[in-house]
């Protein structure tokens, strides 16, 4: 039988077990579970105060109200409508890029500096807009973070 360590079973203050690292606060996890504790209304925005990164949501469908632009969009990329939303999810979902949120907006932003595409997604999951963009259209992007 193995033998109890202890070192290898840390405690918190009132000697209660405890995550390893024992008492330590601070660390990315700790912050999430206090973020939790204390609020719940809005999970994003609670992180966001704490200093945490938000968790990115995935794109699942696209929004077609704005169609005219859509069709504008697909052919500037020599897509047909069907491989155009293809491509949006595809490329807000990938790696590509860097993924960025807007408080304001409540949006997400995958951008890509090399080839300047551009995606944008909502909190839902759908796609809102996906293009190239003109050099220096990010540079003009204000209140967006990290994710």
């Amino acid at each position: 039988m193995a033998e109890f360590k202890e070192s290898k079973h840390p405690r918190d203050e009132e000697g209660k077990f405890t995550y390893k690292g024992g008492g330590r606060q601070g660390t990315e996890g700790d912050k999430r579970r206090e973020a939790v504790k204390k609020y719940s209304d809005d999970p994003g925005r609670d992180m966001a105060e704490m200093g945490l990164k938000r968790n990115p949501v995935k794109a699942n469908g696209f929004v077609r109200r704005d169609t005219k632009s859509h069709i504008k969009h697909a052919q500037d990329m020599g897509l047909n409508q069907r491989e155009y939303e293809r491509a949006a999810i595809a490329f807000f979902n990938s790696n590509r890029g860097k993924l960025y949120y807007s408080e304001k907006e409540e949006r997400y932003y995958r951008f890509d500096p090399k080839s300047l595409i551009v995606a944008i997604c909502d909190e839902d999951g759908m796609i809102r807009s996906f293009y190239v963009s003109k050099k220096g259209w990010f540079d003009t992007k204000k209140g967006l973070t990290d994710v």
